[in-house]
């Protein structure tokens, strides 16, 4: 199992793209700035975005 992640993780192309999860993007954007713990994020689009607007 450690080297299906590690293969999958070790390619410079993004599985998911730049942009974050939209469903996510969405509920963020809908709650007061604060703080927020974002753990097991893979890539990190969704943290990314989130530093980007506040949290």
């Amino acid at each position: 199992m450690k080297d299906f992640w590690n293969n999958r993780y070790d390619e410079e192309a993004y599985a998911y793209g730049l942009s974050p999860n939209i469903f996510f993007k969405e509920q963020l954007d809908l709650l007061p700035r604060g703080s927020i713990l974002l753990p097991a994020e893979g890539e990190g689009r969704n943290t990314i975005y989130a530093l980007n607007v506040g949290w």
